[in-house]
């Protein structure tokens, strides 16, 4: 605390006592220099100057604005005919072809999964109702419906 107290003090005092001195030596502020007496320009003697002619005004030409370049597409072959686009036809489910029984006994008709199946197809093939594939998942324990093997057998229940 006694530190503390000494440093302040002689922070004061190098604040009050020695932070005038370097001024010395810096030139006068703007307020505390001397005012000085303005100075007129020496009278000018002998003749008259002559006076000088106006130059002829510069006249320049206005400027030549260029049209701007016409941008022509190129020539091509006149465009097919309006032909609506093709669009990517999905093939036929081999279920599709598959011999479809009318009704369907209780204890369920035998499908073999053929490559390509799905069952949202067979649902459609057999029930005519493709949402109705998660019954046929059911009715098989078939826990991923979106993984069946070609050449398993499962049966496919009846609808109600």
């Amino acid at each position: 605390l006694i530190g503390f107290a000494l440093v302040l003090v002689l922070f004061a005092l190098w604040f009050f006592v020695f932070r005038n001195r370097g001024e010395k030596d810096c030139p006068p502020s703007a307020a505390e220099r001397p005012v000085e007496a303005p100075v007129s320009p020496p009278p000018v003697t002998g003749p008259p100057p002559e006076p000088v002619a106006a130059a002829p005004p510069v006249v320049t030409p206005p400027p030549v604005v260029a049209p701007p370049p016409v941008i022509e597409a190129p020539v091509t072959a006149p465009p097919p005919s309006a032909q609506p686009a093709a669009r990517r036809q999905r093939p036929p489910a081999p279920v599709s072809s598959y011999r479809v029984p009318t009704v369907i006994p209780r204890e369920g008709v035998p499908y073999r999964i053929r490559w390509g199946d799905t069952l949202w197809d067979i649902a459609e093939a057999f029930y005519r109702n493709p949402w109705l594939y998660p019954r046929i998942a059911r009715f098989n324990r078939i826990r991923n419906p979106d993984r069946i093997i070609s050449g398993t057998t499962i049966r496919i229940p009846p609808k109600n």
